[in-house]
């Protein structure tokens, strides 16, 4: 049997190789390193590939993901893929600490859970970390909502273990990953991570955090791509300030699910 090499398997076959680091996969491209002998192991992969996967050359790629910094060249994903691309679709993202306190996790959980009740339109987006981002995950999902999760690992791999119920849920839930199954969740994936949540937003959601952290980079992110950064004000004695100073720099400032529904939907 004969097998020519084609483009999108050869970037399937890079993101497997490199395990999705994005910085390996376009120096492989740009020094357009040989794989003539490697065509049976490029077919082997990509036959036996037991995951769903779009490249950035695939038409069904979310046209979001194209304008952002370092589009994935891969992108691995469990459910319905056409969520992202839904133009009635509005999808806030919602982030913050980890480590939330009794206020944050009442603030995120009754505007993020009274948001989806009043507009099942509205799609949640979060990397399923535990606190604020599996809060917003679980609060909109509660409320009959469609969930995005963007994981810092393969989609084979839970992390962390805590949020293995919500992973578990396959109705209205879209897994994305550009890490290739069997990869690890690494330090650095995180912050990469947060590029896709604040690209596929159109809004996000800061509950509480703090102003060197992931959330931070994230609600950065989001002002580069022309997003709105929304905030829960915190107490003036809290170390978590993030949302105060973001707030008086000109983020919105919501302090209920209309003032959320307000800035999505305008």
């Amino acid at each position: 049997m004969s097998y020519e090499l084609n483009p999108r398997d050869v970037l399937l076959y890079l993101s497997y190789i490199y395990k999705g680091e994005y910085d390996q996969i376009l120096k492989a491209i740009k020094e357009k390193k040989p794989l003539k002998d490697k065509e049976n192991a490029i077919f082997n992969y990509v036959s036996s590939l037991n995951v769903k996967a779009i490249t950035i050359m695939d038409d069904e790629y979310p046209q979001l993901l194209r304008q952002i910094y370092k589009p994935p060249f891969v992108i691995y994903y469990k459910g319905d893929i056409s969520i992202l691309n839904r133009s009635e679709s509005k999808i806030l993202g919602v982030v913050g600490s980890r480590k939330l306190t009794k206020y944050g996790y009442q603030s995120i959980s009754s505007i993020v859970g009274h948001t989806i009740k009043k507009d099942n339109s509205i799609v949640v987006i979060s990397g399923l970390a535990r606190g604020a981002d599996y809060l917003g995950e679980i609060s909109a999902y509660k409320e009959n909502g469609t969930i995005i999760s963007v994981l810092a690992s393969g989609l084979d791999i839970i992390y962390p273990s805590s949020s293995s119920y919500l992973y578990m849920q396959k109705e209205r839930h879209l897994i994305l990953s550009e890490y290739p199954l069997n990869t690890p969740p690494l330090p650095h994936h995180f912050i990469l991570r947060n590029r896709i949540i604040a690209g596929l937003a159109s809004t996000i959601l800061i509950g509480e955090g703090e102003e060197r952290s992931g959330t931070s980079i994230t609600a950065n992110l989001a002002l580069e791509n022309g997003k709105n950064v929304c905030c829960i004000p915190t107490n003036i004695f809290s170390e978590k300030k993030l949302c105060n100073e973001l707030i008086k720099s000109g983020a919105y400032l919501i302090s209920s699910s209309d003032d959320l529904i307000n800035i999505i939907k305008n």
